[in-house]
């Protein structure tokens, strides 16, 4: 069994004074590794991706600036599909969760062969104490889980961020 190096990085764009340097950094370590996937979240600017890639095939539904959700993969390989969903629920608009609505968090999927890839950033609950915020996490997890639950035969692969 051939095995695959999967990579995921959460950009965290709002840190502007130090984003271009945090990106070539990542950039190097990436390509330094040798992953066959890179999963990106946070790549609000089609610019993130460019700066990551180098060179690799870079895949994420167009958004209002750059990548839909702020997802993407960069792979060595071509994906024969690849296909953004929308969470149904978003964030609160009176609190902190206002940017992960403007972002329109989701999940991207790509597919190779009888492989199937998803990329998610879920939306944070802030520390919430109400409850509220954690309603929309858990709803999201949900979508989430039933879309995975339509495939046959899905062997998940568990990858810890």
């Amino acid at each position: 069994m051939k095995k695959i190096k999967i990579f995921t990085q959460n950009l965290y764009w709002m840190d502007f004074l130090n984003k271009t340097r945090r990106m070539k950094e990542v950039r190097k370590y990436i390509h330094s590794k040798r992953f066959n996937f890179v999963f990106l979240q946070e790549a609000v600017l089609g610019l993130d991706v460019k700066i990551i890639k180098r060179g690799n095939l870079a895949y994420y539904s167009k958004g209002r600036v750059g990548p839909r959700g702020g997802l993407a993969i960069i792979s060595k390989k071509k994906f024969d599909k690849i296909e953004f969903y929308k969470f149904e629920e978003q964030g609160e608009i009176f609190n902190r969760q206002i940017f992960d609505r403007l972002v329109e968090k989701g999940f991207l999927v790509g597919y190779i062969g009888n492989k199937v890839l998803i990329n998610t950033h879920l939306i944070c609950p802030y520390e919430e104490k109400s409850g509220e915020n954690v309603k929309n996490l858990n709803k999201q997890f949900e979508q989430l889980l039933n879309f995975i639950k339509e495939f046959d035969n899905i062997k998940i692969i568990k990858i810890i961020d």
